[in-house]
């Protein structure tokens, strides 16, 4: 049984430490999506010459131009005004579109560590708090799987609608990179450890006396000539085996 409970606890640390891991990493680099678009059309035949390469995160966009140099640049805020927008190429609004999305990302990291910090004092001192760090590790999943659907209508709404992404053969396009790929496993992981140390909190507290203290109002649903003394207990009654 405690051989059991040591690999459970074993196993929750080491998808809190992974979801940390993946999350941090994801959130540092720029390889969240990559577009091409047109760089130089050929007047007479509309034939694209050349194109522009982008790559971005959800704060920086790198592009590869013309002599093939590649130059990378902090993604600034939003420019809403239309006369603005159109001065900017594809590459840059698809990047301050990606970036005004990174507020959930940011929150489920923070939850993430948070979670992760409060699950390791948890085993350690082996208390109750590994419930709060699994719901929180719950929550912060979502959070971030809301922000990658987010990520993704943003992108969608910019390169949609335009008719060069809309041909037989497309002009413009755009492909999901590493880094948004390992924000999406991240997800797996975090509601895996949720999962794992809410599992790991019911078999700590499996005994018919921890119930008592868990669920209010449990011990009246037992039969008036079952209950025992409070400094007696149940001890040998466990609900999950």
């Amino acid at each position: 049984m405690g051989s059991k409970r040591r690999r459970l606890s074993l196993l929750t640390l080491t998808l809190a430490s992974m979801t940390v891991v993946t999350l941090s990493i994801s959130l540092s680099t720029d390889f969240w999506i990559y577009v091409k678009e047109p760089l130089v059309i050929d007047p007479k035949t509309e034939m694209v010459v050349e194109y522009r390469f982008s790559r971005m995160g959800l704060w920086r966009k790198c592009s590869l131009g013309q002599n093939k140099t590649a130059y990378c640049q902090r993604i600034v805020n939003r420019e809403k005004h239309v006369v603005g927008r159109l001065n900017k190429t594809v590459g840059d609004l698809v990047a301050e579109s990606v970036n005004s999305t990174c507020a959930f990302a940011v929150v489920s990291l923070v939850l993430v560590v948070f979670s992760a910090i409060i699950g390791l004092l948890s085993n350690v001192r082996y208390d109750s708090y590994i419930l709060l760090s699994s719901i929180l590790f719950v929550i912060s999943g979502l959070t971030l799987v809301a922000g990658l659907i987010m990520f993704i209508s943003a992108v969608n709404d910019e390169v949609s609608h335009l008719p060069a992404a809309n041909q037989q053969h497309p002009t413009i396009t755009y492909s999901f990179a590493w880094s948004f790929f390992l924000a999406a496993f991240s997800f797996f992981l975090a509601e895996g450890t949720g999962v794992a140390g809410i599992y790991l909190f019911f078999r700590r507290n499996s005994s018919l006396d921890d119930m008592i203290q868990i669920i209010p109002g449990l011990e009246e649903k037992i039969p008036p000539e079952q209950r025992k003394p409070k400094n007696v207990g149940y001890p040998n009654f466990n609900i999950i085996s």
